[in-house]
């Protein structure tokens, strides 16, 4: 077991005992509705509005297919499931990939302009219950995502490679605290035109395994969150511990009035395979148009990229990015 192993493994458990612990002093401090006393409804500032019109229920019955979830998505985290485009400019630090013909590594090493490109969608499938005194709303979702990047410099405008995210969350929020407990599969795939040039005969890694994030509402706009993730089966050379922390400032999460919000949000993530950080952050502003959110932000990355393939090669990037949030 190495050092990060011993680092990374106590630190998945204390956030599950912060975030256990937290929303039990919670649930305890609420009104009881047996007690005769008036039920004092949720707060529910501190809860994210769907930009989508709701005809979510409030009361306590198992729901199917509601819009709203417990557990808002990471903002930064850049293999998050969402509709995003972006044009940045990358470097990429890689010098030589096992098996590869040397001279078609050329087209990947040093700057580049490159098409980042993430499609995913995600329904919170059944809700067993709503947020109210006393108890959390929690919900089950599924989730499928393809994340893909593609060289814009070269006259064959490369397919680089595609990362597939499928994956189960369980989702659970109170009075400002979230939680969400998922199990996951991802796929990292070489594209076509790169696959061709390397002169590779396996183009595929692939992992199974649990991602857990905790989250503190501080006031309703500002959320940070911590969390990790075990993966019990993979490929050589991807990691199985992983911790992840990260901040976000987004008014419109929060916000039913106006058309304009700022937006700040920042991702960290460290694995026992590099013992790096890797980070990704992002600023700019949301927009509402016709009940649909569009961020229009400036998006950085430094540290391990974060195109699968290349997970244990240090990557960073610049560039302009617009999320949809339908």
């Amino acid at each position: 077991m190495t050092t990060s192993q011993r680092h990374i493994g106590p630190a998945l458990l204390g956030a599950l005992w912060w975030l256990a612990t937290s929303a039990t002093a919670h649930a305890q401090s609420a009104p009881d509705p047996d007690a005769g006393s008036e039920p004092v409804a949720p707060d529910s500032a501190a809860r994210p509005v769907s930009a989508r019109p709701s005809s979510d229920s409030t009361d306590g019955g198992v729901r199917w297919f509601q819009s709203r979830e417990p557990f808002a998505p990471l903002i930064a985290d850049p293999l998050e499931t969402q509709i995003r485009g972006s044009i940045v400019s990358a470097d990429l630090d890689v010098e030589e990939i096992e098996g590869a013909d040397p001279g078609g590594l050329e087209v990947l090493t040093g700057r580049h302009a490159e098409a980042d490109v993430a499609v995913g969608y995600r329904q919170n499938v059944v809700q067993f219950q709503s947020e109210s005194p006393g108890r959390p709303a929690i919900a089950l979702a599924f989730e499928v995502g393809v994340f893909t990047r593609f060289l814009l410099d070269t006259p064959e405008k490369d397919f680089i490679s595609a990362d597939f995210r499928v994956g189960l969350p369980f989702q659970i929020a109170y009075s400002g605290w979230e939680g969400r407990v998922e199990i996951l599969h991802m796929s990292s795939h070489f594209g076509d035109d790169i696959f061709s040039r390397l002169g590779l005969t396996n183009a595929q890694v692939t992992f199974d395994g649990f991602q857990l994030i905790a989250a503190r509402r501080l006031i309703p706009p500002v959320r940070l969150y911590v969390g990790g993730s075990f993966n019990f089966h993979s490929n050589p050379g991807v990691e199985e511990l992983a911790a992840q922390w990260g901040v976000e400032w987004d008014e419109s999460a929060v916000s039913r009035s106006g058309h304009v919000w700022p937006l700040v949000a920042a991702d960290f993530r460290i694995t026992d395979e590099t013992e790096r950080v890797a980070g990704t952050a992002l600023a700019g502003a949301t927009f509402r148009i016709s009940g649909t959110r569009l961020q229009l932000s400036v998006r950085g990355h430094f540290g391990p990229s974060t195109i699968g393939k290349f997970r244990n090669i240090d990557e960073n990037f610049i560039g302009l990015g617009l999320r949809i949030i339908p």
